[in-house]
């Protein structure tokens, strides 16, 4: 999984952008684009000063119901 983090003008994060990758070796579109499927990290940082965050499957799945509250995107 990745999103998109940035700051708006009172430092308040702002997150969208959530999706589901494939890692960057089984990603389809490796031979064509050389960040894959995933998101393009200066392109995102060039447009709005967004960052690419993520967190793999495994540990999402890992998530209980109690932490999944605090995990807010």
């Amino acid at each position: 999984m990745e999103w998109l983090a940035r700051e708006d003008e009172q430092g308040n994060t702002v997150s969208r952008g959530l999706r589901l990758v494939h890692v960057l070796e089984a990603s389809p579109r490796s031979r064509q684009q050389k960040h894959g499927c995933q998101y393009d990290e200066r392109q995102e940082f060039r447009a709005d000063q967004s960052v690419v965050e993520g967190l793999s499957l495994e540990l999402v799945s890992k998530i209980d119901s109690a932490s999944k509250e605090a995990l807010t995107l």
